[in-house]
């Protein structure tokens, strides 16, 4: 009778250390999980802010292209100098932006760089045959400059940076799903350690408060 109590006893002081420490084990890895979400989260709102500024720039890209075929165009129809105020704010913007566009593809890894340069080397070409249309109108040389606009000299641009951005735009989207499908697996094994956390913690917390 002795040598049963004994073993109780002994089975009981093993008990308690062994559900404490399952306990600890449980709260621990929790603790270390909620710091991993942390960062997680970090690290998917970054991707989210290069990806959104990344698609403004796009965006911009695009949008101040139209500005210069907007603006020469009107200026050859209307030799006013306020019809070059759109050609004059495209010219200003767009390789800046093509440039920044680069600098975040960069860091994010695109492998295709190159691709890039090339949009600003045809875009650069593009600009120039456009401010030589406008210094052949501004010296009376108007129908030089439309001969040269028939040939329509902006395809060629819009061939190349339309194809690079399309690209661009669909690396981005890939980026932010692959990153946005990370982030939600982390939390949702996250909740499950919470959930184990609680069907497990509490009857060993009961248990303890039982045997002591």
């Amino acid at each position: 009778m002795r040598h049963k109590m004994k073993l109780r006893q002994f089975i009981q002081r093993k008990g308690i250390s062994t559900a404490i420490i399952a306990t600890v084990i449980l709260v621990g890895c929790s603790s270390l999980l909620s710091f991993y979400v942390r960062i997680q989260v970090d690290q998917f709102n970054q991707v989210k802010d290069q990806v959104a500024e990344a698609k403004r720039r796009i965006v911009f890209i695009s949008t101040y292209i139209h500005l210069i075929d907007m603006g020469v165009r009107g200026y050859l129809l209307v030799p006013d100098e306020q019809m070059l105020l759109p050609y004059e704010e495209g010219y200003a913007m767009s390789l800046p932006n093509i440039d920044t566009l680069g600098m975040i593809l960069e860091s994010q890894n695109y492998p295709n760089l190159e691709a890039n340069q090339t949009t600003r080397r045809v875009l650069a070409e593009y600009r120039e045959i456009v401010a030589g249309m406008i210094r052949l109108a501004k010296t009376g040389q108007t129908d030089q400059a439309l001969e040269i606009l028939k040939s329509d000299p902006g395809y060629d641009a819009w061939m190349a940076y339309r194809d690079h951005l399309h690209d661009t735009e669909a690396f981005e989207d890939a980026l932010y799903q692959e990153a946005r499908t990370n982030y939600q697996r982390i939390v949702d094994l996250s909740m499950v350690m919470q959930v184990l956390l609680v069907v497990l913690g509490i009857p060993t917390l009961l248990f303890v408060m039982y045997q002591i």
